[in-house]
């Protein structure tokens, strides 16, 4: 039996399990779907797990000094960070984040130019003619005026980025340099705060492994695992569908069982959409053949949705 054969006979048992299970419960109806039933008014507020207070509290002790989270994509990293950096700076200071496609030239970058990030000299008219004045890119803005500025997906940046960064996260000696504006002592300001995100080099992310020299520079990379979850997830599922118990632990249990399986996994992005067309009102089941099950191996989608089935229907 090869590995596909297995991982499908693991699932089918994992299936027939949930079934029986199911099976002696009562339900509220006698088919089709299960409803939606809100208690209260739905809310999107994010809940940290212990797990994320804890490394939101080591990060902080970084601070002005560059860090790195590494980890799968869909697991909160990037809204960790921001969090994190909104506690560090001072509000009025600000935050600001990029995501790296992967490009390989700065031109192609988000669509922007070099210049864009730095510094450029603009022509301005003054009394006595047209003029050159400097003006800041986004990232040089936050350098001087002490917030922070995020690299979402770093290590799908170009080489020519990452070398024009590597002053800048000089441990105790950084600084930022500026040729476009004739600026070679651009001031950094002291409660600046460089952090990058990444999901892991290769796989089926189109990324590859960061510059030893940059990620040298950083004074924490934390690695999370698939495990290690930033998020509770019921608890913000519980928010989404308005207190709605019941429905809330019918979607827990999918997931979970979904995750016994490699090829079945969905991250807590997935299960926070799932739950929203939930509570807009879509049937559950077309929200799983739309949200979850089409998001997995082709291979797997069936599966998925007879899993569903045990979980959401009447019977």
């Amino acid at each position: 039996m090869d590995n596909q054969q297995q991982a499908i006979a693991e699932l089918t048992t994992t299936i027939e399990a949930v079934a029986e299970k199911k099976s002696q419960r009562k339900f509220a109806r006698d088919t089709g779907s299960i409803k939606w039933e809100p208690k209260a008014k739905p809310q999107h507020a994010i809940i940290q797990t212990a797990f994320a207070k804890k490394l939101a509290k080591d990060l902080s002790y970084a601070h002005p000094e560059p860090v790195r989270i590494e980890g799968e994509a869909g697991g909160g990293k990037s809204l960790l960070m921001r969090q994190v950096a909104h506690q560090q700076i001072d509000c009025q200071r600000g935050t600001n984040a990029l995501t790296c496609p992967n490009h390989t030239t700065v031109n192609g970058f988000i669509g922007m130019e070099m210049r864009d990030l730095t510094a450029e000299m603009v022509p301005v008219e003054k009394k006595d003619g047209i003029g050159l004045e400097p003006v800041l890119g986004v990232l040089s803005r936050e350098v001087e005026r002490g917030g922070s500025f995020g690299f979402e997906e770093i290590n799908r940046a170009p080489n020519e980025i990452l070398g024009r960064l590597m002053h800048l996260m000089d441990f105790k000696f950084r600084g930022w340099d500026l040729p476009e504006i004739r600026r070679h002592d651009f001031p950094v300001h002291k409660k600046f705060w460089f952090w990058a995100t990444n999901n892991p080099a290769g796989g089926q992310y189109a990324t590859n492994n960061l510059d030893k020299a940059v990620a040298g520079r950083f004074m924490q990379t934390i690695r999370i695992k698939p495990e290690e979850l930033l998020c509770d997830e019921e608890a913000v599922v519980s928010g989404i569908l308005g207190d709605d118990a019941e429905l809330t632990k019918r979607v827990m249990h999918f997931i979970s069982d979904l995750r016994l399986s490699e090829e079945t996994k969905v991250d807590t992005r997935r299960v926070c959409m799932f739950a929203t067309l939930i509570m807009r009102k879509m049937d559950v089941m077309d929200a799983v053949r739309t949200c979850v099950a089409s998001h997995v191996d082709a291979s797997q989608e069936t599966a998925v949705i007879t899993v569903a089935s045990a979980h959401f229907t009447n019977k």
